[in-house]
Formats: C-alpha cells, sequence, structure tokens
C-alpha cells in the first residue's frame, strides 16, 4: 500500500508498517483488505492522496469497514405484513368533514356515535350550550 503513495516514499517503511500493524491489532483481515482497497483507490474522503494514510486514519478506515461487514453478515429481519384495518364508512368520513366546518348537527351524531370521547363529547356539550 505504501508504494501506492508517491509523496510518501521518504517514509521508512518498516516504521510505517510497524505502526499500521499496532493500529489495526485485532481487527479482521477482511476489513484490513478492503481499507487499504478504499485508501489505494482514492475512494476515502478527506484523505490527501499524495501521502499514504496515518496509522490511525488506517486503522479508522479498517474499524468503519469491520462495522460494515458485521452489519452485511447480521441475519435481516422480515418485515411483518401489514395489517390491512377496516375501512371508515363513507358516511361517518362524512360526518367528520361536516363537524370539521362547523355542522351542529354532525357533531351531535358523532357525539351519539362515540359518547367516551372527551373532545369530541365537549365539542357536542359546547354546542348545547350555546344554542
Amino acid at each position: 500500500m505504501l508504494s501506492g503513495f508517491p509523496a510518501s516514499a521518504g517514509t521508512d517503511p518498516d516504521m510505517q508498517i510497524r505502526a499500521y500493524l499496532v493500529a489495526i491489532e485485532g481487527i479482521p483481515l477482511e476489513a484490513v483488505w478492503q481499507a487499504a482497497k478504499l485508501f489505494i483507490s482514492g475512494k476515502v474522503r478527506d484523505h490527501n492522496r499524495a501521502f499514504a494514510p496515518s496509522s490511525a486514519s488506517f486503522a479508522e478506515q479498517c474499524r468503519n469497514q469491520q462495522a460494515a461487514i458485521e452489519a452485511e453478515s447480521r441475519p435481516r429481519m422480515e418485515a411483518e405484513p401489514e395489517v390491512l384495518q377496516p375501512k371508515v364508512p363513507a358516511y361517518k368520513m362524512q360526518l367528520l368533514r361536516d363537524a370539521a366546518n362547523g355542522s351542529r348537527s354532525a357533531k351531535r351524531e358523532l357525539a351519539k356515535m362515540f359518547p367516551d370521547n372527551p373532545i369530541i363529547a365537549r365539542a357536542a356539550r359546547h354546542e348545547e350550550a350555546v344554542r
């Protein structure tokens, strides 16, 4: 990998390799290989492509690749099938539209249909008090 970056030619390759080995200790070989390919092909963002990556940058990219590999190998969860809800009858939708537009009779009818709904019941009581 070091030979792919011309500006790093003056760097002692043995010391650089040792630093890389210390930085990537415990990271799977596949992740190291993937990270090296990304650096060599210039696909790592915010990396000066003229220089070899620092050992810390290389290790960080290796960990990113390790996380991606682990994520890909996890079993996929199947989405639960959507439970179809019964459709609201058209007359109820019309009552809601009418009530929203201020119809007192629609509000009373909704209050009869849904007596335990505090919002509808309060609106119906308010309408009765106003009359």
